[in-house]
């Protein structure tokens, strides 16, 4: 089914985004399950047009990912002329223990303000000391 999402004939722009959405929101939810590295992924599947996901064929109830793009980073010069842009696919998951399974997509970083940060190095530094407390 995801396949059917992401095929060559939709542009290579277009099947990178929607195959970096789905292994984001997979990653996510095998992080929130506290599941290794070695976990199958295939047990997964995101249907995002019809807004579910299911885990060995199950529906995730309760569930809610929130998918965002973000550009970190310094840009990376492309043979010595311009840059490539650094473009990073986010999601995360959290259990909300609902009867249906939602996605919040943030299109606008003022959106992800109310909840998510980023820091930079410096800043992580600033407070590496107070970390490790």
């Amino acid at each position: 089914m995801e396949q059917s999402h992401i095929k060559p004939d939709l542009g290579e722009e277009v099947v990178m985004r929607r195959l970096c959405v789905i292994l984001a929101l997979k990653q996510a939810y095998i992080k929130a399950i506290g599941q290794p590295m070695g976990f199958d992924w295939s047990r997964l599947e995101f249907n995002i047009p019809e807004k579910t996901a299911t885990g060995d064929g199950r529906p995730l109830t309760g569930w809610e990912f929130r998918v965002w793009s973000s550009e970190l980073g310094f840009p990376i010069p492309e043979g010595g002329e311009g840059h490539v842009r650094q473009v990073y696919q986010c999601a995360v998951a959290f259990f909300r223990r609902t009867r249906e399974t939602r996605f919040v997509w943030h299109q606008e970083s003022k959106d992800l303000d109310a909840w998510v940060q980023f820091i930079t190095l410096d800043q992580l530094l600033n407070v590496a000391d107070k970390l490790i407390e």
